[in-house]
Formats: structure tokens, C-alpha cells, sequence
């Protein structure tokens, strides 16, 4: 009865540990999913300033890539008229 109740114990601790790693990955996703949406936005934004033939000049935006890197990567460039 003691080797169950132990059995069941280890389980459940398993089972709270498992919860509270699902927990933090899950507020990982939220926080990246609401960068992305800002990034997103201020994308669009830019596009629609140029797409209004305002003189503003938009620069690359640079965003860290997804993949644990220190590499950034251009999300959108304007396009010129030459």
C-alpha cells in the first residue's frame, strides 16, 4: 500500500511539474505572438504611409529571428520609384 501511495505521489508531482512548464510556455507563445502582432502593425502602417505618397522614409525593419540566433533578418523594405 506505501510502494502505491509513493507511486501516486511521484505521479502527481510529475503531473504539477509538467503543468507548470505548459504554464510558462504557453505565456512564452503569448509574449512572442504580441511582439509579432506590433511588428506586424508598424509594418502595415509603413506600407500605408507610402502607399498615401507621404515623403516619409521607412528603413528596413530589422527583427530578431525566431531561431535562437543573434542573426536579424529584414521583415519589409519599401519599395523605390526610380
Amino acid at each position: 500500500m506505501a510502494t502505491n501511495m509513493t507511486e501516486i505521489k511521484s505521479m502527481i508531482e510529475r503531473i504539477t511539474l509538467e503543468m507548470g512548464n505548459v504554464s510558462m510556455r504557453q505565456t512564452q507563445i503569448e509574449d512572442h505572438h504580441e511582439k509579432s502582432f506590433a511588428i506586424l502593425k508598424e509594418s502595415l502602417e509603413a506600407a500605408k504611409m507610402t502607399d498615401k505618397g507621404k515623403k516619409a522614409e521607412i528603413e528596413t525593419i530589422l527583427v530578431r529571428s525566431p531561431i535562437k540566433t543573434k542573426k536579424y533578418m529584414p521583415l519589409c523594405r519599401p519599395h523605390q520609384n526610380n
